[in-house]
């Protein structure tokens, strides 16, 4: 199990989206909401993935895939249990020990696919902008 931990805005989700994308494993969610706003970033950016669902309606299905990608670990487990958390409890091994780095590594992968998709989202804007400017 992979844990991505970063701070708010810092490419948590993205990098699921990329997870999603290259392994074709569907990502799970907090609420409706999540899912459709994950499905049109990935969208947005050209990325396929497997349909993003809730948390709900994935416990609700009879059959499970073999593997998910959980977007928001803690806000997941919340609406499962419909309930605030005040506390929880990881086993040492599962979280790697490097967990607060990552985010000063050299340049990955999938950063090199955030440049792109963001590039391409970057020229469907610009392109908008031209149509709107001849109307």
């Amino acid at each position: 199990m992979k844990i991505i931990c970063k701070g708010r805005g810092r490419g948590k989700t993205y990098e699921l989206i990329c997870i999603s994308n290259e392994k074709q494993i569907p990502i799970i969610t907090a609420t409706q909401f999540e899912a459709d706003r994950i499905a049109n970033v990935a969208n947005d950016l050209g990325i396929d993935i497997p349909r993003p669902v809730s948390i709900s309606s994935f416990v609700a299905e009879e059959r499970y895939p073999m593997e998910i990608l959980v977007d928001e670990a803690f806000d997941c487990l919340a609406a499962i249990l419909k309930c605030d958390i005040d506390a929880i409890t990881i086993p040492k091994e599962k979280v790697p020990m490097d967990i607060f780095v990552r985010e000063k590594k050299e340049v990955s992968h999938v950063d090199k696919l955030d440049v792109e998709g963001r590039l391409k989202n970057l020229e469907k804007r610009v392109k908008t902008l031209e149509l709107l400017e001849k109307c």
